[in-house]
């Protein structure tokens, strides 16, 4: 047995087997069995899992008839790495040296700080990196072959390996010595630097070439275009000062004509250059000495930006974990303490744990009697981020004490058997048992609610050729799947490989009508919230200064919004700079509140920060007013899930425990929700989550890796004790910027680096392909334009999966396993890429409407009400045609039309009347490129329906005081807070006239009119009239893009 992880039980969770439950059922058994829950330490990877187990062993716990176990989870240390870790430090502030008032820096602020701190030291090695940077294609430069690999990103990529392998600055010359050795081996002995003579073999050529191009323009002819590009490919070398100065791409640059006559008269320098360029000793010289100051300048940045930390008093996740492992090694007092203290430890997603975590918690298992480690390497798939999957693995295979979870609680059983016949070909040096999923004994019965039987397997032959026409066949094949079975569009998710992909898939899917999400992201990364979460933090406690950086850093309307950071660090004395701050009008408005926290709900205390801070007027001037007001709402839902918690747990309701439930809540933001909004995401995004339909896009591409770049390089034989022993840091820059050199690339990929790189990208590849095949409840669809799909089949392994096409809609699908070929029954379609909406009748799509009715997450009254919310049904309204105001202008929507209609409304705004036309056309630009519109509709468009209803309202409404963007806010009968904007209004002495533009480009105005503005409109005269005591004579609809306004009877 291995002596170091004796007391560690591993516990492997397959996709689908109840992970949560088993973790759960460990640490209730363990409180069961005598262990207190304030002796238990549980690391989760996001702050909403640990919310999740906490409620789930409480859950159990309650049913047991144990409240009081149950309410003693709250002191129980579990969270995030990062949070149990802040915890540690701020409890043991003393041991570790520390001041307990240190300011952790907000994940998002963590780039800018360190830009901040280490500016000198780049300020310091530019002018000796820069030169060679320019040469050796790493000067971040762009021009048409592209961007350029920036050094200053490469410096700031060594600097996270280092830190999140415990690698310290010193050692970094060791990692550039090794680096260089290992690119040397690929490069070969150096030979002799003949670019003299090869830029007179160019300047001869370009000579002969310019005589022959004249010859051929003299005698009437247009010279060859291959010719021309020819001879622009030589013309460089005139402008270079010396051989010396030229970038090494311009050499290859060179060798590349395409013109038979080019070739014949440079075919010595061509042959030179594929020869000879890798062995140019000037250009190794130039590579070791680059390679060198990269990591020369890393060190110094490391070490500035340590000093930097300790300068100002901040601290950043990293810091808390290296501090909280010397702790741990270093420090008796500590470790004692944690003997006596934790009892049981679980690590939750151990294969997602980053190197300086698994050391981490290979210390802590020194100390804790009991530890399990949870995880599954088959879903290990953050290795972008940092992780180390071959590392977990072989820390993993030293655990003599392991548990399978295998089966699936999840999946159908046609969809098991599809992902078990593929996984147990794409991981071969992994058990069966470790691969196959196995359906419980209990979901074979019909009548089990989440029984197992049926389900179906799709294999889609995307007939297009190239990338962008694929995933327009993709949406298509969506379109019918949601047709042929019934599904709502939330029930299907689209996995691609990259953003780029998601973003096009989802643009396709938009261009047939159908709505598409390709937002993930939390609740709490959306600005207003962490606006309104800032103030209200604020408001309980004056000695958060970060709330008090984040008021200054998100709201337009503090004086240091822009420049806190600068600010605060150029300052004297940092706490009077944060007094002026806390001074400001802005932010003493919030400190009155505090009086008022302890009597009033943190609900209150949240509408009152709303009002106080501006945001419902700030959500105006920003994009997507009405999602934003809904993330607005989900606050409110989250608020109410804490009245229900505390009311569970009889724990009082304060603001700092709303507060606490927040900073664990995990909620995501509202545009991603609605029953008809299908989900596009990468399958990166897609791991712990579910659909009842997936489908597998972005098949078709061949893994493939290049040994080029930083890398983390590791031992052969771990040492679990310190398994961070021996890791340094590879550097290999390709010095050709975007160019290609088959010479050099093929010598670098048949190197054993080349060969590991592959073999890792390839085992990656095979784990992401895992986690987008065990998504799935009921459907999975595989799509690709061959049925051999290269992903698939690339993976090291030799083929895999291929499909073929029987009668009807029959297919099979063959698997080379591990014991020989399988064949499945599946489903087979092809698709070709959609052309157009698949709805043509009607011209406003839904995706082109001003608006989108989102659903709030958890059904609830919101506190407000948007004027846009109310709904048109059950009001009669005559609806007619008021005006023609010239030909329609837009003949159709697109894929971006609520941006469109954002900058048309804010066009409106502007004071027209007072602007000449150039200005008039300067502001529509500006607009248009501000909303990212501008492929759309042209400035002149915008101009043009501007001209139009001006025209209008000086001739139908002489002399009348016109108002734009007016902002109404009054109580409806529910005592709801009604807010809204007006787009025009007008004051005439018969009343007021309410004008909206609406940018609908479709065929049925008067229809889209009744069906969702009638509500709006009446909510507006309500409000006008209670607020003036005059009445509303009229209320139009402008229309834009059709040139037309109507009026509502």
């Amino acid at each position: 047995m291995n002596d170091a992880l004796h007391n560690v039980t591993m516990i492997t969770a397959s996709a689908g087997t109840g992970k949560t439950y088993s973790l759960m059922g460990e640490i209730a058994r363990e409180i069961n069995s005598g262990t207190k829950p304030s002796q238990i330490l549980a690391t989760t990877f996001t702050k909403k899992a640990a919310a999740e187990l906490i409620d789930r062993v409480q859950a159990e716990l309650f049913g047991q008839e144990r409240p009081d176990a149950a309410r003693q989870m709250s002191v129980s240390m579990v969270g995030t790495v990062n949070s149990v870790c802040s915890r540690l430090l701020q409890e043991y502030a003393v041991d570790a040296g520390l001041s307990p008032a240190l300011q952790v820096i907000a994940e998002d602020e963590q780039l800018r700080i360190f830009q901040l701190a280490t500016d000198a030291v780049f300020a310091e090695f530019t002018p000796r990196i820069q030169p060679l940077a320019r040469r050796l294609g790493h000067d971040g430069e762009a021009d048409i072959r592209g961007t350029d690999t920036d050094w200053r990103k490469i410096v700031r990529d060594i600097t996270d390996a280092a830190r999140s392998n415990r690698i310290a600055p010193s050692a970094l010359t060791h990692s550039a010595a090794a680096s260089w050795q290992g690119l040397q081996q690929v490069l070969g002995p150096a030979g002799l630097d003949d670019r003299a003579t090869w830029s007179n073999q160019l300047l001869q050529g370009l000579m002969g070439l310019r005589g022959l191009a004249a010859e051929i323009a003299e005698s009437g002819k247009t010279p060859p275009k291959n010719l021309l590009a020819s001879i622009a490919l030589l013309e460089p070398v005139l402008t270079h000062a010396s051989p010396e100065e030229a970038p090494w791409r311009f050499w290859i640059e060179a060798a590349g004509v395409s013109n038979a006559n080019a070739k014949r008269q440079l075919e010595s320098y061509i042959s030179a250059v594929d020869v000879e360029l890798a062995s140019n000793p000037a250009f190794q010289t130039e590579l070791r000495e680059f390679t060198e100051l990269v990591f020369a300048c890393a060190a110094a940045c490391l070490d500035r930006f340590a000093d930097f930390k300790r300068q100002y008093g901040l601290i950043d996740f990293a810091d808390q974990e290296t501090l909280v492992l010397d702790l741990l090694e270093n420090n008796p007092e500590f470790r004692a303490s944690i003997t006596s203290r934790i009892k049981f430890m679980v690590v939750d997603e151990f294969q997602d744990t980053s190197p300086l975590q698994l050391q981490l918690f290979t210390k802590f298992a020194e100390l804790v009697e009991k530890v399990v480690w949870v995880g599954d390497s088959k879903q290990a798939i953050y290795e972008f981020r940092g992780t180390d999957p071959e590392l977990m693995k072989a820390v993993a295979a030293r655990v003599e004490s392991k548990t399978q979870l295998h089966d699936s609680w999840r999946s159908k059983e046609s969809v098991i058997d599809l992902s078990n016949a593929i996984s147990l070909a794409m991981f071969p040096e992994l058990s069966e048992d470790e691969v196959q999923l196995t359906v419980p004994e209990a979901r074979l019965d019909a009548a089990h609610p989440k029984n197992a039987l049926g389900g179906a397997r799709e294999a889609w032959t995307l007939a297009a050729k190239t990338v962008p026409d694929q995933r327009r066949a993709v949406a298509a094949g969506v379109v019918d799947l949601l047709q042929r079975r019934n599904f709502k569009g939330s029930d299907v998710a689209v996995l691609a490989r990259s953003n780029d992909a998601v973003a096009a898939i989802a643009a396709e899917l938009a261009a047939l009508g159908v709505k598409a999400t390709t937002n993930t992201s939390s609740l709490f990364a959306a600005r207003e919230i962490q606006l309104v979460r800032a103030g209200m933090a604020f408001v309980a406690s004056d000695d958060d200064t970060v709330a008090l950086a984040e008021l200054a850093h998100l709201h337009p309307d503090h004086p240091e919004f822009g420049r806190w950071v600068p600010a605060l660090f150029d300052a004297a004395e940092p706490r009077e700079e944060l007094q002026r701050w806390a001074a400001d009008p802005l932010v003493s408005g919030l400190v009155e509140l505090r009086g008022l926290a302890t009597v009033c709900t943190p609900t209150e205390i949240m509408e009152e920060v709303t009002a106080r801070l501006g945001v419902a007027r700030l959500i105006k001037s920003w994009s997507n007013p009405g999602t934003r007001l809904k993330n607005l709402d989900a606050l409110r839902s989250l608020l109410e899930q804490y009245y229900e918690s505390c009311a569970a747990l009889g724990k009082p309701v304060t603001l700092s425990g709303s507060l606490k439930f927040l900073a664990d809540a995990d909620s995501t933001g509202s545009e991603n929700f609605g029953d008809d909004v299908v989900n596009v995401l990468t399958y990166h995004k897609a791991k712990g989550l579910e659909w009842p339909a997936v489908v597998l896009a972005s098949l078709d591409t061949e893994v493939v890796a290049k040994p080029w770049g930083v890398a983390v390089e590791g031992v052969d034989e771990i040492d679990v004790r310190d398994p961070l022993v021996g890791r340094w840091i590879r550097f290999w820059p390709w010095p050709f910027g975007t160019k290609g050199f088959k010479p050099l690339s093929g010598a670098a990929d048949s190197s054993a680096v080349a060969q590991r790189v592959l073999a890792r990208r390839q085992a990656d590849s095979a784990r992401v392909l895992y986690v987008g095949l065990t998504r799935s409840v009921s459907v999975t669809c595989l799509a690709a334009a061959k049925p051999a799909p290269a992903s698939l089949n690339s993976l090291g392994t030799g083929q895999i999966v291929e499909w073929t096409e029987g009668t009807g809609s029959e297919g099979t699908l063959t698997v080379q396993g591990r014991d020989g070929e399988h064949t499945l029954a599946v489903e087979a379609f092809s698709y070709e890429p959609a052309d157009g909406p698949a709805n043509t009748d009607d011209g406003a799509n839904v995706e082109y409407e001003d608006g989108l009715a989102v659903e709030s997450p958890v059904s609830h009254e919101p506190a407000r009400v948007t004027a846009s919310s109310l709904e048109s049904f059950g009001f009669a309204a005559d609806v007619t045609e008021a005006a023609v105001l010239g030909p329609q202008l837009i003949p159709h929507g697109a894929a971006i039309w609520d941006q469109v209609g954002s900058a048309i409304h804010g066009y409106f705004a502007l004071p027209l009347a007072e602007m000449d036309a150039s200005v008039r056309l300067r502001a529509a630009h500006r607009l248009l490129d501000r909303w990212g519109a501008a492929s759309a509709v042209g400035a002149d468009v915008v101009v043009e329906a501007g001209e139009r209803i001006l025209a209008f309202l000086h001739q139908h409404y002489p002399g009348a005081t016109a108002t734009t963007e007016q902002s109404v806010a009054w109580r409806n009968a529910d005592n709801q807070l009604m807010e809204g904007w007006i787009d025009l209004l007008l004051e005439t002495p018969a009343g007021f006239v309410l004008v909206d533009h609406k940018s609908y480009p479709g065929k049925d105005p008067v229809g889209h009119i009744k069906d969702k503005y009638i509500g709006q409109m009446r909510g507006y005269a309500e409000a006008i009239g209670s607020i003036t005591g005059r009445p509303v004579v009229e209320m139009l609809i402008h229309m834009p893009a059709l040139g037309k306004v109507f009026r509502i009877g």
